[in-house]
């Protein structure tokens, strides 16, 4: 008999089983694991579970120095021997189940007793639950976190691993239900994730020790159109491991207009152009999409939406009968419209489900006609209405500002980025978890409840992994989620317990740090504007495009080179206010700006370097990853980009020689700014930042050196 605190309820085929247990005023057994211990997990556990466990066999080897045997029925074990149990649905493991764990992703970790074995189980309500039980023991008592692969973490060896006779953790489902990465704009992850199998795993096992159950990202890949109905890699790979997937605002159930040729040539074996007026083919071309979904049988929250190529609007340069036309609103609008209702039709005839569980992501101009009224959403119960943050910027638009509660009956999303390819962070994190925690916070107060789903945006997983556990963290507890003392728990389980004091203090001094090029025009709402790494790409670059153009007061525009693409409103691109910086023009509000946070890096430098030489010798690399290189390549590219504005005022006024030795600085500061990054690439990430394209650090370089010859 289990000996529990309460009554066990065994579920077995379609009966219900009650038995009466031992009461203990202690709960479970204590139990002791040692090297030797064997993992009880049935065969026929999903394959989801399964590989959880082998990570579990890994982690165990390195606390308890050997892999645990794996058994599939209790007869197995030798007698009287303690076990790890693993259990969702298992007959062989259905004996130490706690019954009444049944919600959505729930899990158990407990210790039990049975026919003489003391067993810590590990339970789920489902398969997900089960994994997260898994990686919550992982963490909890093998003393391996989260972000282990991340953050160069090695945990202590042990003897044995004791739990407490008491011991019956329970967690239940995630305050926000669904949960989503996308890693996208992935020039340095990419690369190193091709290396080998781990660490293309990496990703996804970080994902579930977070205990997210979505990624987000697309269907198919470039093998996939010369298998029919053959899903990506990473599509089955995320299957695998357990995970939902959902599809990005460009992507209806996973299908681009990118993939239009390589559809009909390579499946079809026809030439049929991109019409909009040809619906037929416009539906042929979804219901392949819906059809590889339903074979690979991938667990997906189905994405509905209607944009052009190139993530432009759809009457922008994609079917060849509309270029540039319908002209209005209105019109637009309607054919949106249309193509919403035609989507859900063949979504409903194909799946056979009266509410399949959607979202649409309200997005630029699907923004602007929700807010003109002009957008009519389907009228579904599991329709996601997922809104997203003011792009380049990242700040709750509009819409959510001025909610309209009638839409707030329906499961509501959001979308943050925390890294954004135009303007945006890249290389080093700048967002920061405060901001994120405020966006969502907002968010819940405007639509008068929590949001059904949440997904956040980034590629390059080094430099986000403060921001990335921390949105995983409130998601799981959005009511009690407080950022400080999240940081306090960061800095304490990866630079240890008796770390310094000063550790989420430099953290918080880093993102306070940055320039704000334009004071907040939310009211309370902090930080709304920040000038992030990759807006120094853009702005070096901008000024060397205008250097030897007549002079321009304002130079940061975006229609003074063309350059904002997607993003070419005016001012978007930049977001610098001369007023807000106490200038009288763009030029000297930004060497001012440039200025102040150049100074403050600096700054935090110094502190930085007092905090590294008292950190125990196992956490100085991730210190260097993970906060001092973020704090060095800020301070340099605030000296790059401040030099060089300064040396295009004082060539305009006629001081040759003063704006050549800004230049001069320029060009040193960018080569420090390589040499700042390239110090991430050691031990399982070497070369990581290599493959560095979206900010263009040599590029850039080339283009002051050539600045510097005519210059001569």
């Amino acid at each position: 008999m289990i000996k529990r605190i309460a009554t066990l309820i065994i579920f077995c085929s379609l009966n219900i089983i009650v038995l009466k247990a031992a009461v203990s005023r202690l709960g479970g057994p204590a139990v002791i694991l040692t090297a030797g211990t064997v993992i009880l997990v049935d065969e026929n556990e999903d394959i989801a579970i399964k590989r959880a466990v082998s990570d579990l066999q890994r982690d165990m080897k390195k606390v308890l120095g050997s892999v645990p045997k794996i058994i599939s029925s209790l007869s197995a074990a030798a007698k009287n021997e303690n076990l790890i149990v693993v259990s969702c649905k298992g007959t062989s493991t259905r004996v130490f189940r706690e019954g009444g764990i049944t919600n959505f992703e729930a899990h158990l970790l407990t210790t039990a007793e049975h026919a003489g074995h003391k067993a810590v189980v590990l339970q789920g309500a489902d398969t997900r639950g089960t994994i997260y039980a898994i990686y919550t023991f992982s963490e909890k008592f093998l003393g391996i976190p989260a972000l282990w692969i991340w953050t160069s973490f090695e945990p202590a060896k042990k003897k044995l691993v004791q739990l407490p006779a008491n011991t019956r953790l329970y967690f239940p489902p995630a305050m926000v239900k669904y949960r989503a990465w996308f890693p996208n704009d992935k020039d340095l992850l990419s690369p190193w994730q091709a290396r080998n199998a781990e660490n293309y795993d990496a990703i996804f096992e970080t994902m579930l020790r977070l205990k997210l159950n979505t990624r987000e990202g697309y269907l198919i890949d470039a093998e996939g159109w010369n298998n029919p109905y053959q899903a990506s890699k990473e599509a089955k790979y995320a299957r695998d491991r357990g995970l939902k997937l959902s599809f990005t605002h460009t992507a209806p159930f996973g299908a681009t207009f990118t993939n239009w040729e390589r559809y009909w040539k390579n499946i079809r074996h026809q030439k049929i152009p991109l019409l909009l007026k040809d619906t037929s083919a416009l539906k042929a071309f979804w219901t392949y999409h819906i059809e590889t979904i339903k074979r690979e049988k991938l667990d997906v929250i189905w994405q509905i939406g209607f944009r052009g190529l190139g993530d432009k609007p759809f009457w922008r340069k994609t079917f060849a009968d509309a270029m540039d036309e319908p002209k209005d609103d209105k019109a637009r609008a309607a054919i949106i419209n249309s193509m919403l209702a035609l989507q859900v039709t063949l979504l409903k005839k194909a799946t056979s489900e009266s509410h399949p569980l959607m979202k649409i992501t309200i997005y630029n101009e699907a923004s602007d006609f929700l807010a003109k009224g002009l957008l009519v959403l389907p009228d579904e119960p599991n329709l996601i209405l997922n809104y997203s943050n003011v792009r380049g910027d990242h700040y709750p638009p509009p819409e959510i500002q001025q909610f309209d509660r009638t839409l707030a009956l329906k499961p509501i999303g959001y979308y943050l980025n925390f890294q954004f390819t135009g303007t945006g962070a890249h290389l080093v994190a700048a967002e920061g978890p405060w901001k994120m925690e405020q966006s969502f916070r907002y968010l819940a107060q405007k639509i008068g409840k929590l949001p059904t789903f949440s997904v956040v945006n980034t590629g390059n997983v080094r430099e986000h992994i403060l921001e990335l556990s921390a949105n995983a963290a409130m998601m799981q507890d959005f009511k009690t989620y407080d950022t400080d003392n999240f940081l306090k728990t960061y800095c304490a389980t990866y630079y240890g317990k008796n770390s310094s004091a000063q550790l989420p203090k430099l953290y918080t001094a880093y993102y306070n740090a940055y320039w704000l090029p334009r004071k907040s025009d939310i009211p309370g709402f902090d930080r709304q504007y920040i000038f992030q790494d990759l807006r120094y790409a853009r702005g070096l670059t901008q000024i060397f495009t205008l250097w030897h153009k007549p002079y321009l007061e304002n130079p940061f525009n975006d229609k003074n080179k063309g350059i904002g693409g997607a993003m070419a409103t005016e001012g978007r691109q930049f977001s610098i206010v001369p007023a807000d910086n106490h200038a009288a023009n763009q030029v000297d509000a930004a060497i001012s700006g440039l200025q102040n946070a150049a100074n403050n890096f600096k700054s935090l430098a110094l502190s930085a370097d007092s905090v590294y030489r008292i950190l125990p010798v196992d956490k100085k690399s991730f210190f260097k990853d993970d906060l001092y290189v973020p704090i060095r390549f800020m301070e340099n590219v605030n000296k790059a980009l401040g030099n060089l504005v300064e040396g295009y005022k004082a060539s305009h006024l006629g001081h040759t020689a003063i704006a050549k030795g800004h230049v001069q600085n320029t060009l040193k500061c960018l080569t420090l700014l390589k040499e700042t990054k390239a110090e991430v690439n050691h031990g399982p990430f070497e070369g990581w930042s290599l493959p560095e394209k979206n900010f263009g650090i040599d590029s850039i370089r080339n283009d002051i050196q050539e600045l510097l010859k005519k210059m001569n």
